[in-house]
């Protein structure tokens, strides 16, 4: 009887260890993911909000040069559409960042255009690539995994 009973034990502690790798390995990856997640998150974030900074930089450098008035409006529309634009995630201040990018670049270039400085906006996606790499945004949720 006292055989059976050493070799449950040893059995036992086999089982616990089995159990407590296990249990430390599900912790560590979880705290990877997490680690890795918010990475992502931070690169994004940055890749995606540079092209804001630089027009907000541009709309500040226009309203110096625009001396003759001649593009005024366009760049107080170009400023209120850079102000709507939040940091917020959800899939609301996403499309809202989507489609106003989409027009302020376009608002962009007819200031451009108006002020004879195409330089600032002409080469802007080489730019940006050169700055912060690929953005890799999936559009539609059931492709992202």
């Amino acid at each position: 009887m006292t055989e059976d009973l050493d070799l449950e034990s040893v059995l036992d502690l086999e089982d616990d260890a089995y159990q407590r790798g296990f249990a430390e390995g599900q912790a560590e990856s979880r705290r990877e993911n997490l680690i890795e997640g918010k990475q992502y998150g931070y690169q994004t974030g940055y890749q995606r909000f540079v092209i804001v900074g630089y027009l907000q930089a541009l709309v500040e450098e226009w309203t110096k040069a625009d001396t003759e008035n001649k593009a005024t409006s366009h760049i107080a529309k170009l400023k209120s559409l850079l102000d709507e634009i939040t940091v917020a995630n959800t899939e609301e201040s996403a499309q809202l960042y989507e489609d106003n990018t989409r027009k302020a670049r376009n608002k962009a270039r007819v200031i451009a255009s108006l002020l004879n400085d195409t330089g600032a906006v002409s080469d802007i996606d080489d730019m940006l690539k050169e700055v912060c790499g690929e953005i890799s945004v999936q559009t539609d949720p059931n492709d992202m995994w």
